[in-house]
């Protein structure tokens, strides 16, 4: 189910994203670029996590993983079939003429890189970081094992799983957010980071970004909160 969620997630976005910026008008490709894009990486992401949970540790055979990321694909699979349907054949789009196939063949290959590459930055950016903080701590006292990745994830459950790597995800953007709260601060580096706090604090920086760094701050408690919440039963 939570595949098949992913995969409704990110076809549901796509076929927005092509009915209203694509066959209306004004065309509007790079925000329907965009949109597409990270929903794929999104879904690309989420079936790698999903893929890699031990579900069923009593199953040695490991290879059931990797078949199970094959339905990442399936979202990038009906939304070339949904946009094939449903595009006019004499529809002219921007910088691609008059024949909008040449766009779905485009985005065919764009969908195919950035669910990979989802998957990719996923594995870097969240099952990396979890697996060396979980081998870290549980140091001589990890059994040896022939997954030594899906062992150690073992002692996590899915909520966990995804509030961990969420958690690193939204330390980043807020990093990132501090920066454009107040870009041309001046001085040197401790100078500039003292400058832009003040400008967080004092709601005297750039709107936009103070209220992103806000809202990744009580994202990034939210999820310590929800990481360390006892888990119910036994």
């Amino acid at each position: 189910m939570p595949s098949l969620a992913a995969i409704g997630i990110a076809t549901a976005i796509s076929l927005w994203a092509w009915f209203g910026l694509v066959l209306t008008k004004p065309q509007d490709l790079e925000w329907f670029a965009a949109i597409v894009t990270i929903a794929h990486a999104a879904n690309g992401l989420a079936q790698l996590l999903i893929a890699v949970h031990p579900r069923t540790p009593q199953l040695k055979w490991q290879g059931y993983r990797v078949a199970s990321f094959v339905p990442a694909f399936a979202a990038m699979a009906l939304t070339l079939v949904a946009w094939t349907v449903t595009a006019p054949p004499t529809l002219p789009v921007e910088d691609f003429g008059d024949n909008v196939y040449q766009v779905i063949g485009v985005f065919a290959i764009v969908l195919l890189g950035t669910t990979l590459a989802g998957a990719g930055l996923g594995g870097l950016l969240v099952l990396l970081p979890i697996w060396l903080i979980a081998r870290a701590i549980r140091g001589d006292r990890a059994k040896p094992a022939t997954n030594e990745m899906t062992k150690d994830l073992a002692g996590l459950n899915r909520t966990q799983l995804w509030t961990g790597g969420a958690l690193i995800f939204a330390i980043v953007g807020f990093g990132f957010a501090m920066h454009f709260v107040y870009p041309d601060a001046p001085g040197r580096r401790l100078a500039r980071m003292r400058a832009q706090f003040e400008a967080l604090v004092t709601l005297t920086g750039e709107p936009v970004a103070t209220a992103v760094a806000f809202a990744l701050l009580a994202t990034m408690v939210a999820l310590v909160l929800l990481h360390n919440r006892r888990p119910r039963g036994a």
